[in-house]
């Protein structure tokens, strides 16, 4: 797995925009926006909403929340967001993932740039001090509907965090046993503020006689003083941090909002992250180290930068003592002019000697040929292993298996014709000499179209009368072979006997066939179950990989191409040629796959690219591809990854050793020194500060000589 390089973009403390800035606070079950801007030295809140929630409800209840705000004036799109968050979602100055990811989708739905984030009782005990000209120290106890979070601050600095259930009664005595389970010596100052209604909840604790729930001492020194905030306060208080850690407002006062950092996406990859840049508290708190660390205050960051000048330009202390030892000097030894002319050239040659040897550094640029190593690896990941073998490549797995069933209904495209077959009446005539009987489905044929007899019919021969010859016959009725309206013939027809001269034998209808009939009608088809069960294979395919994931420890991933399914039930709720506008089918479905930890498998590849690398090259960082691809899969689990490599190999250097070989050196020697190394097409040498040309060389100490290394494709 590759993760793509991001440039910081850190926020400016110097903001001076006039655009407005959104606030959204959230706890628990409650959520208060407000847009503010900055006017004068003071914050002007312009609109202000809130909302409660269910837990399971919070995305979409703060993104409405957000996007009502926002509504109000055509111009609040596309602001910046600040977000007031408890106490608990964040840890060591980082957003925890499950609350990143939240607030991630809810900045990116609304298109809005995420600013910066604050611990909500470290900006309402900020505001707090504002007013009351020292740092808080007390309990902030905020409220929602279900729920109350108990924050115990000391001067200023959050101490101790509890989110507790609030009982339908007696809840005053509820937040007494919370607040005695902290300890002893509390603060005797209780503010609440929050969502639910908070003059009841004030009076409830107001007469409480804080006696203790099981005896012992009282832990206040007197009965604490219960205050309330307005509802607007917690959002004014998120307002009020942000605008004076962005410059917008002139209190250089301690101050915690954690400032964010944009990260612009690298081209080449396709995973996207939410923008925060996790530190220390910018406006206090303890240090924290590495590239996650954020700027420090304009005032200290001064500081700092002059503490760094102090610490690179090592001949400032000879420049001050080179003063004051002069002066010593003199009122020392009143009239001694030689003494002073005499040092002060010495003097004034150390120190341009010592500036001259220490101070200069030099930047070093390196362009070179990099080659692509392909290589594919083969890896076996086996449920069964206790120990990973490097050596036969073969990894630790974890056989998974997960049950999902679900049904689907989906539209039939099959069409089928029906309808009715015409009726009639006709009368059969025997002209032969002989008696005829006729069976029971013999045909009897009218124009184009084909009767069968509904029963057995029998028919006398011919007979003479005086008037003459006189055919035999009999009435039967006919049904059409086929169905529709064709079948309903007009009467005074005359009909042939298939099989038999029509001389011999006829028949005639004296009234007309009706029942005939047609229609088309939807008919489940054999590709109806088909598309409808690779619809529903796919949807239980996508739960099983999800249950699947939620089972995977830290660490562990899977090859989703290697789940295999085995179908346990179908059942559809029609069957082929059935009439149906809609065909039902359920179906259960058991998956199975084996997981492995990425540790293992980046060990393994690591080991063959390792084996495989030239000597006197090394892999460049960042410039490598790899394809992963399940090629075999064996009953038992086993697993045979198909692993190809492509890395950028560059000529590894031995950077120390090229300071070295640089030091003292003119520019023009040192580059085609530089330019003598294998694989080197191009050289650069940047020398820091200007030198007279006489005095112009390499850093005479290696710690002042910075390689960098960059490359391209070899010709």
């Amino acid at each position: 797995m590759s993760f793509p390089d991001f440039t910081k973009s850190i926020l400016s403390r110097g903001r001076k925009e006039d655009k407005p800035i959104i606030v959204l606070t959230i706890e628990e079950d409650f959520a208060q926006s407000c847009v503010f801007k900055v006017a004068g030295e003071k914050v002007e809140i312009l609109a202000f909403e809130q909302v409660s929630y269910q837990k399971e409800e919070i995305l979409s209840a703060l993104t409405s929340l957000l996007q009502k705000l926002i509504e109000k004036d055509k111009n609040w799109h596309s602001l910046d967001i600040v977000f007031g968050l408890p106490f608990d979602w964040i840890e060591e100055g980082k957003i925890k993932a499950p609350y990143e990811d939240l607030l991630s989708r809810i900045a990116s739905s609304l298109a809005l740039n995420s600013l910066a984030f604050v611990s909500i009782p470290k900006a309402l005990a900020f505001l707090i001090a504002q007013e009351e000209k020292t740092k808080f120290t007390g309990f902030l106890i905020g409220f929602g509907e279900k729920s109350f979070i108990l924050n115990l601050l000391k001067n200023g600095e959050v101490e101790k965090v509890e989110r507790i259930l609030l009982p339908e009664e007696d809840y005053g005595r509820k937040i007494q046993a919370s607040i005695f389970s902290f300890g002893a010596d509390l603060p005797s100052r209780i503010v609440l503020f929050g969502f639910a209604n908070l003059a009841n909840i004030k009076d409830a604790l107001s007469n409480l006689s804080w006696q203790p729930l099981e005896g012992g001492s009282i832990p206040f020194l007197h009965p604490p003083r219960v205050e309330l905030l307005e509802q607007d306060t917690l959002p004014l208080a998120v307002a009020f941090a942000a605008a004076v850690d962005l410059g917008l407002l002139s209190l250089p006062q301690e101050l915690f909002v954690e400032a964010i950092e944009k990260k612009e996406k690298d081209k080449t990859s396709e995973k996207d992250q939410f923008g925060f840049v996790y530190g220390q508290d910018v406006f206090g708190g303890p240090k924290l180290t590495g590239e996650a660390a954020i700027p420090l205050p304009v005032e200290e960051f001064v500081e700092e930068e002059r503490q760094g000048v102090k610490k690179n330009f090592f001949p400032l202390f000879l420049i001050q003592n080179f003063f004051q030892f002069p002066f010593l000097i003199w009122q020392a030894k009143k009239g001694r002019l030689f003494l002073i002319a005499f040092l002060l050239p010495v003097f004034l040659f150390v120190l341009l000697f010592a500036f001259w040897w220490i101070v200069p550094s030099a930047k070093v640029e390196l362009s070179v040929y990099s080659k692509v190593l392909d290589k594919d690896v083969q890896v076996e990941v086996d449920p069964l292993l206790t120990q990973t073998n490097l050596e036969e490549g073969k990894i630790v797995g974890q056989a998974i298996e997960v049950k999902v069933s679900d049904s689907q209904k989906g539209l039939t495209s099959g069409k089928k014709i029906v309808g009715e077959r015409a009726k009639g009446e006709v009368t059969i005539f025997n002209k032969t000499s002989a008696p005829r009987t006729f069976a029971a489905g013999t045909v009897i044929v009218g124009g184009d179209q084909r009767f069968t007899l509904g029963s057995q019919v029998s028919v006398a021969s011919r007979s003479a009368t005086v008037e003459g010859i006189t055919y035999g016959k009999n009435k039967v009725d006919i049904t059409a072979q086929d169905i529709g309206e064709k079948g309903n013939l007009e009467a005074g027809l005359d009909f042939s006997i298939a099989d038999f001269d029509q001389s011999l034998y006829s028949a005639h209808n004296d009234s007309a066939f009706t029942g005939g009939s047609q229609r088309e009608i939807n008919v489940v088809s054999q590709e109806d179950k088909t598309r409808l069960a690779d619809s529903l294979g796919n949807l239980l395919l996508a739960k099983a990989k999800e249950e699947i994931k939620s089972k995977l420890s830290a660490g562990w991933k899977i090859e989703e191409s290697a789940i295999t399914p085995l179908l346990v039930s179908q059942k559809f709720d029609k069957e082929t040629g059935e009439e149906a506008q809609i065909l039902n089918l359920s179906q259960e479905v058991k998956f199975t796959t084996t997981a492995f930890k990425e540790e293992d498998l980046r060990t393994v590849l690591e080991k063959r690219i390792a084996e495989s690398t030239p000597q006197g090259y090394e892999i460049q960082v960042g410039a490598s591809e790899t394809k992963t691809e399940v090629a075999k899969i064996f009953p038992q689990g086993i697993l045979v990854l198909e692993i190809k490599i492509k890395a950028n190999i560059i000529p590894k250097f031995d950077t120390k050793g090229i300071a070295r070989n640089l030091v003292g050196k003119r520019p023009d020697a040192a580059k085609n020194y530089l330019l003598s190394l294998p694989e080197v097409f191009s050289a650069n040498v940047f020398v820091q500060p200007p030198l007279p040309v006489f005095a112009k060389t390499m850093p005479h100490l290696t710690s002042r000589i910075k390689i960098e290394t960059s490359s391209q494709p070899g010709p």
